[in-house]
């Protein structure tokens, strides 16, 4: 019974453990997959004259404006541009 025990709470700390790691690469990962295969910036990222201005990567702009509808790529960035 005591075995039981001590191998219940080793496996309470190792997933309190795992939690915070797990959470480290979920960001990374995120970072990866925005700037990578999902092409966020495609939409996201503001484009200038000389291109996409990288400086202002993922703060939103507007992607189509017509009579039939106007579509904004909102700012995705985790605080507001300046």
């Amino acid at each position: 019974m005591t075995r039981a025990i001590v191998l219940a709470l080793a496996a309470l700390g190792a997933a309190g453990w795992a939690g915070s790691a797990l959470a480290e690469a979920s960001l990374e990962r995120g970072e990866y997959l925005v700037q990578g295969p999902m092409g966020c910036g495609n939409c996201h990222t503001p484009i200038g004259p000389q291109g996409f201005v990288m400086d202002q990567d993922l703060t939103g702009r507007v992607v189509e404006d017509s009579p039939a509808f106007r579509a904004v790529a909102p700012n995705i960035t985790p605080c507001a541009a300046s």
